[in-house]
């Protein structure tokens, strides 16, 4: 896939507004397979044993999710249709950079090109999008 790479370079945390952001467990692996389409249940379930895939809940109901793909990147980010335009991207993503950057890495994603709600998304937390496009491989 054709993608743009963000990154985020900047020295201070970011805001996170919803506060109820936990670590997927095994439980939760049918409902992220059935909403997230770049993988199967199979790399879903590898990614959620490895703990690398936070959810979101609101009044106790988990609404959205997103997740460190296996070299590092986030993604697979996605909150339900109800609950969209409420902060909860902006909130799993600032979350998801915030435990990067306490770990020493350097949080960074691969947007799939004509993903325009991504890229607004990674322009207001302040991460750097690439100038030319990438390819992204995966199986």
């Amino acid at each position: 896939m054709l993608c743009s790479q963000a990154c985020y370079t900047r020295g201070e945390p970011l805001p996170v507004k919803h506060k109820d952001i936990r670590q997927l467990t095994v439980e939760e692996v049918p409902y992220v397979a059935e909403h997230y389409h770049l993988g199967d249940e199979i790399y879903v379930r590898e990614r959620i044993a490895a703990g690398d895939v936070f959810g979101i809940y609101i009044e106790g109901k988990l609404c959205g999710f997103i997740g460190c793909h296996n070299d590092g990147s986030m993604g697979m980010l996605y909150v339900e249709d109800a609950y969209r335009r409420q902060g909860l991207a902006a909130s799993l993503e600032g979350y998801l950079i915030n435990k990067q950057r306490e770990q020493g890495m350097i949080p960074y994603a691969h947007i799939v090109n004509g993903n325009e709600a991504s890229v607004q998304l990674q322009e207001r937390l302040g991460l750097n999008l690439s100038e030319t496009v990438i390819w992204w491989l995966y199986r």
